[in-house]
């Protein structure tokens, strides 16, 4: 299985303003959603890899920042930690496009950035192939005593082990790619597949976790692409 770890902006113009919320939104097939929105500035979705670690990582180590320069929409997938899972046990790629499509819907955003890493990168990917909306990576871990559901049957879903890196160079919109030089879980040198078009490419003395191993370096990354395309 060849995944994608990426940090992806794409180029979005809306800035929404709120307090922080949590809620469950349910989906067109009766899956409740676990949702918590913090920040101000430009919607942010965050993608969660594993396949199953939930959005609470993220948040609590790396939420400070991000939280100041985007509206960040923390969301469990289906079958993982805080969100309920699927009675027909659809965990199918077209069915979480369409779960980020009616969180957004429901969260009335009109368009948004992504953020995801590892696994994540996968949905990333999927997602911006078929949506003009945008993408960024971070990180993921399994939390106990929380849903597991998907992690259970994830790789067990033949779509998910698609090679991506052939549909990066139809991905037109600016990208900042954030890899780590001693990233082996996903491999040191998987940058050098990737053919993004408008991409910004971003090498760190990290691993497979940039926010907790070189978080100065993964801000000075995310400040450089803000100010370079104007969020």
């Amino acid at each position: 299985m060849r995944r994608i770890t990426l940090l992806l902006f794409l180029l979005i113009s809306i800035s929404i303003q709120g307090q922080a919320q949590e809620r469950e939104i349910l989906t067109s097939d009766g899956v409740r959603l676990y949702v918590k929105v913090k920040g101000t500035g430009t919607p942010c979705l965050y993608l969660h890899g594993g396949p199953g670690s939930g959005s609470h990582w993220l948040e609590k180590f790396f939420g400070d920042y991000l939280e100041q320069h985007f509206q960040m929409i923390y969301l469990d997938q289906r079958g993982v930690c805080r969100s309920s899972s699927p009675k027909d046990n659809n965990y199918s790629l077209e069915r979480m496009i369409l779960d980020f499509e009616e969180v957004r819907e429901a969260l009335g955003i009109g368009e948004w950035l992504t953020l995801g890493h590892s696994f994540g990168g996968i949905l990333q990917m999927a997602y911006s192939s078929q949506k003009n909306d945008s993408i960024m990576n971070s990180s993921y871990r399994d939390i106990a005593n929380w849903n597991n559901d998907f992690s259970a049957v994830a790789l067990d879903v033949k779509e998910y082990w698609t090679d991506y890196t052939a549909k990066t160079p139809k991905v037109r919109v600016p990208v900042l790619f954030f890899y780590g030089y001693t990233d082996w879980m996903i491999g040191p040198k998987h940058y050098m597949n990737i053919r993004f078009p408008n991409m910004t490419l971003w090498g760190s003395d990290v691993g497979h976790i940039p926010f907790l191993e070189n978080r100065e370096d993964l801000e000075k990354a995310i400040d450089y692409y803000n100010a370079k395309h104007g969020f």
